[in-house]
Formats: structure tokens, C-alpha cells, sequence
């Protein structure tokens, strides 16, 4: 049940990004907007996702960094992630440290430190 719930959500997601990419951010549909920056004015980790993924999806790679240098870089992590937890047949196949090392407790906290270094960073 899970991992028919995390298929069907990566599969929503794709397609809103790929209807966006067809009409455009600034069309009625829209991108969804950050309540952090909406209330504060702050910008988040995650601000300039959607603007990078459609860029990534049009394969302007340049562009996808500039909207969003962390997303751009965490990527292949999470992709990695998902690969590993939704096949676990690949998961078998690697190295028990490798594993236990890159997707550990441990692990997750450097991801949420980086993230958390990254919007201060992007703040000052």
C-alpha cells in the first residue's frame, strides 16, 4: 500500500510539472506559492523548486541551478533515495555500509542541516 501511494504521488507531481511546463508559471493554473515568503518575505529551501524542475524538464540545467542551487544538487540524492526504497531488489545489490551510511538517521540530519544552513544562507 505504501509503495502504491508513493508511485501515484511521484506520478501527480510529474504531471502537474509537466502540464506547468506546457502553460507556463504565470498562466491561471499557476505555481503554488510559499506560505514562508508569502507571510515573511523569507525564502525557503525549497523556494524556486518549481521554477528549477521546469527548467530541468525543458533541459535548461543552467537555469534550473540559478533558481534553485540546493534542489539542483540534492537531487540525484533523492532520486537515489527513492530508487533504493522503492526497488529493494537495487537495494540488496549495494554495499550494506554504503547503505546503512547514505540513507542512515545520521544522514537525514546532514540532509535537514543543509537545508537549514542553505536558507539562512540564501536570507542574508
Amino acid at each position: 500500500m505504501g509503495k502504491i501511494l508513493i508511485g501515484m504521488s511521484l506520478i501527480l507531481v510529474l504531471g502537474y510539472l509537466i502540464v506547468l511546463s506546457y502553460v507556463g508559471i504565470d498562466s491561471e493554473i499557476g505555481a503554488i506559492n510559499c506560505p514562508l515568503y508569502s507571510y515573511t518575505g523569507l525564502e525557503c529551501a525549497g523556494c524556486g523548486s518549481q521554477r528549477a524542475f521546469l527548467h530541468l524538464l525543458s533541459f535548461e540545467y543552467r537555469e534550473a541551478f540559478l533558481q534553485n542551487p540546493i534542489l539542483f544538487i540534492l537531487l540525484p540524492y533523492l532520486i537515489l533515495g527513492f530508487v533504493f526504497f522503492y526497488f529493494k531488489r537495487v537495494w540488496s545489490m549495494l554495499p550494506e555500509r554504503l547503505g546503512i551510511v547514505l540513507f542512515s538517521s545520521k544522514a537525514a540530519f546532514v540532509v535537514l542541516f543543509i537545508l537549514i544552513l542553505w536558507t539562512i544562507v540564501r536570507n542574508i
